[in-house]
């Protein structure tokens, strides 16, 4: 008993290990984005600073005057100029951070540029087309959002469930078994209603459900990450863990993690508006 109780203290300090160290990686990936992010609104703030800049110095007639002499600007100033070009960046640092999974952020950066496509010289035209646009890309995102979350939920309430199946497992020491389907109805009459003694494979019932749980919070970032592979090998892995359990509770679980792993990758939604742009 000892050994016993020994070995789930040691599976539960490395279970808190692992989690310690993913939640350090997650801190370092989160603060490596908001690096690359507060980069990225600093050059698209500069550049719209150069591009007030040049649009006084080519509105005044001075300067204009003692220009007219001079060779016409080069493509670098050209390009920026065009306002056109300026919505593509801040377009392609919003589809960023939704590679990233800041989708608050691109939202947030959806509805700036929606409001300020009024002081760009746009073709009326095309400013129309973005404001159309750009209102399909949030709410293709915030589609994006609800189905992402729904699938976390699924994870969350099969966490949740063996959190629950552990506890009365602490309470009663008594699990139902897997009930075989009965050929002849004189098998009834020898079915026991309940053992004193859990067989072999019960003992260790604990440690394989602490397995599982810790395989789907894996199998959750991978998902959420894309990577479908991870997701459906360790499901798969998990479900073995489960099959080798023979109370109901157990299987009931695997035909809900079997369920699960035919859960498809969401991709990432592309922003139809960077797409008008070319």
């Amino acid at each position: 008993m000892r050994k016993f109780i020994g070995l789930i203290v040691i599976l539960a300090s490395l279970w808190l290990v692992k989690l310690s160290y993913d939640s350090y990686l997650l801190s370092q990936r989160f603060d490596l984005l908001q690096q690359n992010i507060t980069q990225m609104e600093q050059n698209n703030a500069n550049l719209n600073d150069h591009l007030v800049a040049l649009q006084r110095q080519f509105t005044n007639p001075a300067d204009q005057s003692s220009t007219a002499s001079e060779p016409a600007p080069s493509a670098a100033i050209h390009t920026a100029l065009n306002p056109v070009i300026l919505v593509k960046q801040q377009l392609e640092l919003v589809q960023f951070a939704l590679q990233q999974h800041q989708y608050i952020y691109a939202v947030d950066k959806l509805n700036q540029l929606n409001q300020s496509l009024a002081s760009y010289t746009l073709a009326p035209a095309l400013e129309r087309s973005l404001h159309e646009s750009i209102i399909k890309d949030k709410q293709a995102i915030q589609q994006f959002v609800i189905s992402k979350n729904q699938q976390q939920q699924s994870f969350d309430d099969l966490i949740q469930l063996i959190d629950q199946d552990l506890q009365m497992a602490q309470e009663n020491t008594h699990v139902e078994l897997k009930r075989q389907q009965q050929q002849h109805f004189w098998q009834g009459w020898f079915q026991l209603q309940r053992v004193d003694r859990a067989p072999a494979e019960l003992i260790n019932r604990r440690i394989i459900l602490k397995e599982v749980q810790l395989r789907l919070l894996l199998a959750r970032q991978a998902i959420n990450d894309g990577h479908l592979t991870e997701y459906q090998h360790v499901l798969s892995m998990a479900i073995q863990q489960l099959a080798q359990l023979p109370d109901q509770s157990s299987q009931d679980l695997k035909l809900r993690l079997e369920k699960l792993k035919q859960l498809p990758a969401l991709p990432v939604p592309k922003l139809i508006t960077l797409e008008l742009l070319g």
